[in-house]
């Protein structure tokens, strides 16, 4: 173990676009994507590991409520070779949701989006906290230390999140679609996760870990 006065907590480091995000961003690519300003852009992002679990509750979960809700707009990063996933939803839904196994820049469809769906690994959660949005995190059970979960249920606590069990998602597919609903039907609770987020992130560790890698080369010149 590291003695506790050699550890300094910095945060996650995130690239400058996931930073310095502003509102002309958002803007450009809702309208790239044909989204309104009064229309909901749900978020889905799952990664690679278990991506293929979180696609299937994901489909399980939101025709209905896309069904309900005419102003809602997916964007779902799925699994390679699941770009087909939403071909058995009725044709009429198709134009509102777009899927790709790829979102570049990932931090563009972030500033679009009005809600986040995502595993729970640390760099996801410090890119979607640096860009303030309200976030629905489904942890990934089976990686190592169960540590996506421990992530998870650390913010969930501080009231910053939603979070989904995955296992009892897959059985219970309404969990996912009442968690999205709560969220469309209150903009107070969706600021209220954004802002709780946005303040437990930490910001600026790249710059941190930079001054205290100056500091230490400094210190061993000596």
């Amino acid at each position: 173990n590291y003695k506790k006065e050699k550890i300094v907590y910095v945060g996650v480091p995130v690239t400058d676009d996931f930073i310095d995000s502003d509102a002309s961003l958002r803007k450009s690519k809702r309208s790239e994507l044909d989204v309104a300003k009064d229309e909901i852009l749900l978020l889905v992002t799952g990664g690679s590991n278990g991506a293929k679990r979180l696609d299937e509750i994901i489909h399980a979960s939101l025709e209905e409520i896309l069904e309900k809700n005419p102003k809602l707009n997916i964007v779902h990063q799925v699994g390679r070779n699941n770009e087909k996933l939403y071909e058995d939803y009725p044709l009429k839904l198709h134009a509102r949701i777009r899927v790709s196994t790829f979102l570049q820049p990932l931090s563009a469809y972030l500033a679009a989006a009005d809600i986040v769906i995502a595993r729970a690994g640390a760099t996801a959660i410090a890119e979607i906290g640096h860009m303030k949005k309200p976030l629905i995190l489904v942890p990934n059970p089976y990686l190592t230390g169960a540590h996506q979960i421990k992530n998870a249920k650390a913010l969930q606590k501080l009231d910053a999140v939603i979070v989904i069990d995955e296992h009892k998602a897959l059985e219970e597919h309404a969990l996912i679609s009442d968690a999205v609903y709560d969220l469309l039907k209150s903009q107070d609770l969706r600021e209220n996760l954004q802002e709780k987020l946005y303040s437990l992130t930490e910001k600026d560790a790249t710059k941190k870990i930079s001054n205290i890698l100056t500091k230490v080369i400094s210190e061993n010149a000596r």
